[in-house]
C-alpha cells in the first residue's frame, strides 16, 4: 500500500465520528422534530380558533348591516318629492 494512502487511513481514523455521538445527534434532532411538530399543532389549532371567531364576527357585522339596509330604505311613493 502507498504511504500516501496509509497516511489518509490514520487521518480517517484518528475523525471518525463514535456511534455512541452519532446515535445521540440523532435523538437530538428527532427530539426537536418533535417538539416542532407539537408547537405547528398548538398554533394550527390556534389559528382555527381565530378562524372561527373571526367567521362569527362576519355572520354578526353582515346581519348588523342587512338590518340598517332594510331600516334605512325609503318606502315606496315618498320617493319623489314632488309627487302629490
Amino acid at each position: 500500500m502507498p504511504p500516501f494512502m496509509k497516511a489518509m487511513g490514520n487521518l480517517a481514523k484518528e475523525y471518525k465520528v463514535s456511534a455512541k455521538v452519532s446515535k445521540e445527534k440523532k435523538a437530538a434532532k428527532a427530539k426537536r422534530a418533535k417538539i416542532i411538530k407539537q408547537q405547528r399543532a398548538k398554533d394550527a389549532k390556534e389559528e382555527a380558533k381565530v378562524a372561527k371567531e373571526l367567521a362569527k364576527l362576519a355572520a354578526i357585522a353582515k346581519k348588523e348591516s342587512d338590518k340598517m339596509d332594510v331600516d334605512s330604505a325609503e318606502p315606496t311613493g315618498f320617493s319623489r318629492p314632488d309627487a302629490r
